[in-house]
């Protein structure tokens, strides 16, 4: 009996060690290289010139392209190399920054940050005879004529005092 258990422990553990040995030699390790693309037959990536722009294809005229070479970038990614004339490269350059123009208003407290601090320190509600110092997170919207609306608190201390009002 025992030694068939010491056979069988043998064919077991050569079993596991046979199977270890083929997943490894099964498995390719294949090593990210960023950027990636969509589909490693579907070139998404166009360099003008050796320089790499995020634009649509379709911007570019077809009539301007001077040469068109597809090879793998220093990336190891499939992409089209396209040889422009530098005016026609300024021309695309300036068309992608129509794409990225923010149009969100800068948002500011009438005044600066100065007038903020000021506003802050004059409304500022600190019970009477607290000493010390806590930390509290407060969200609240500025409205465009200056006034403070929704003001919320999100991370309260741990030992903050009830307070009547914001």
């Amino acid at each position: 009996m025992k030694n068939l258990l010491i056979v069988s422990f043998f064919l077991v553990q050569s079993c596991m060690a046979f199977a270890q040995n083929c997943c490894i030699n099964d498995s390719a390790i294949r090593e990210f290289q960023f950027p990636l693309t969509e589909k490693e037959t579907n070139t998404v990536f166009y360099y003008f010139n050796d320089e790499w722009i995020a634009i649509p294809i379709d911007i570019v005229s077809t009539d301007s392209i001077q040469k068109m070479e597809v090879k793998d970038d220093k990336y190891g990614n499939r992409a089209i190399f396209f040889t422009i004339s530098p005016e026609y490269l300024d021309q695309i350059k300036a068309e992608t920054r129509k794409f990225l123009i923010n149009l969100d208003p800068v948002c500011e407290f009438p005044g600066g940050n100065g007038k903020f601090k000021e506003w802050l320190d004059t409304n500022i509600q600190i019970p009477k005879g607290y000493k010390g110092n806590e930390r509290v997170v407060v969200e609240f919207k500025i409205q465009p004529d200056g006034t403070v609306t929704a003001p919320q608190i999100i991370r309260p201390s741990k030992t903050m005092l009830p307070m009547p009002r914001l």
